[in-house]
């Protein structure tokens, strides 16, 4: 990421920034890291071993941390700077100040996070942990989880919904000393936006507003790619039924690219399959299962043994819990719509909505039940 591009990003992240809430990431959450290369992109950093000042870290150079014995080697190419048990990677105050992060042990692409940095080891691997002011986090996953896409009005409705997630997990990963992974396990977060200025700006446009629901607490604000034209109850996914997250006819969606899918699985597979599942001789197995009615079906029946959608989804690695079965000569076509598990906003229909002119509070009263814009510092309920 270029250096003009860095601070064009922190010049709209200025109009942004919400001081007091700052998240703990863990970044490459999902890698066993041996060694990384630490450099700065913007600003200045102070690096503490074990709450001593060890290095000041500028612009154009770098320190490499490695794990041996447990410990964190911190060295460069000239000079070794000792072993460690926790680094603290600070930016220097009055600085916007962002780092690198580039993987070599095991060798990756390297990243651009905000703000400031905590290194430990855990199990032989460095654990990176992003300390992040929230309106710096909110572009990312934004980018991270719609690409490049260039709705404006959608971009504010996902800016709102990661918001209100990050907030309302916050102790996801607390025994692991983080608040939230960077993976599809929280939200997928891959450190500032790279390529899509307008989810800075749909960040910025938002600025603080969150999902609450009718005690004012942080709804579960949960989306999915596509619900192939109906979204799904969240009882009907988990266990809790949240009134917020009913299921709703969205035609919105039907016609984009995730809307339809098929999958043959062959004959002799899908009997075995039944027999395990009921426990019983699936000789007689219907001709076709029809699920495309008003509503999505919880269950498969056969025999008197209710199979769970989901559950047939898990095991055959099917888009969507949304789908019918049509017995063929020597296979089973599974049809099936949408993408996801369905509940809460479905991306792209909410897309469609915002390419046609709704506005992001209309894509949000469409999507999820009784709920109200909050102001995140005050909790002031607003129009």
């Amino acid at each position: 990421m270029c250096r003009k591009y860095i601070y064009t990003l922190f010049f709209l992240f200025a109009a942004a920034r919400l001081w007091g809430i700052t998240l703990k990431v863990g970044i490459f959450s999902a890698s066993t890291l041996h060694s990384v290369i630490l450099s700065s992109s913007v600003g200045s950093y102070e690096v503490y071993g074990d709450g001593f000042k060890i290095y000041t870290l500028a612009a154009d150079n770098f320190l490499q941390l490695s794990v041996e014995n447990e410990k964190i080697v911190v060295k460069n190419f000239s000079t070794g700077f000792g072993e460690y048990n926790t680094l603290n990677i600070i930016g220097v105050n009055g600085d916007d100040r962002a780092f690198r992060v580039k993987p070599v042990d095991p060798s990756s692409e390297g990243v651009t996070f905000p703000d400031n940095l905590r290194v430990g080891v855990s199990r032989s691997s460095l654990r990176l942990v992003n300390f992040a002011e929230i309106e710096h986090y909110v572009p990312g996953v934004v980018e991270a989880e719609t690409g490049n896409c260039p709705s404006p009005e959608f971009l504010k409705v996902q800016s709102i919904i990661v918001r209100t997630y990050a907030l309302s997990n916050l102790k996801r990963h607390q025994d692991e000393g983080f608040d939230l992974c960077d993976q599809v396990h929280c939200q997928v977060y891959r450190g500032l936006p790279r390529f899509n200025m307008l989810a800075v700006a749909a960040a910025a446009a938002t600025r603080s507003l969150m999902l609450m629901d009718e005690n004012s607490r942080p709804v579960t604000a949960a989306f999915h790619s596509n619900c192939g034209g109906h979204t799904a109850n969240s009882e009907d996914v988990w266990t809790s039924s949240l009134p917020y997250l009913r299921s709703v006819n969205d035609s919105f969606c039907t016609s984009q690219p995730h809307a339809n899918w098929e999958k043959y699985i062959p004959m002799e597979e899908w009997k075995n399959y039944i027999e395990r599942r009921t426990f019983s001789d699936n000789d007689d197995a219907p001709d076709s299962y029809d699920t495309f009615g008003n509503e999505r079906q919880k269950f498969y029946t056969y025999n008197g043994v209710n199979i769970p959608m989901k559950t047939l989804r898990h095991d055959w690695g099917l888009r969507s819990s949304y789908f019918s079965i049509i017995e063929l000569n020597d296979s089973i076509l599974i049809r099936g719509k949408g993408y996801g598990h369905g509940v809460g906003l479905c991306q792209e229909g909410a897309m469609r909505m915002s390419d046609m002119g709704y506005s992001y509070t209309d894509i949000i009263r469409f999507y999820y039940r009784n709920v109200s814009l909050a102001v995140m510092d005050t909790l002031k309920i607003t129009e």
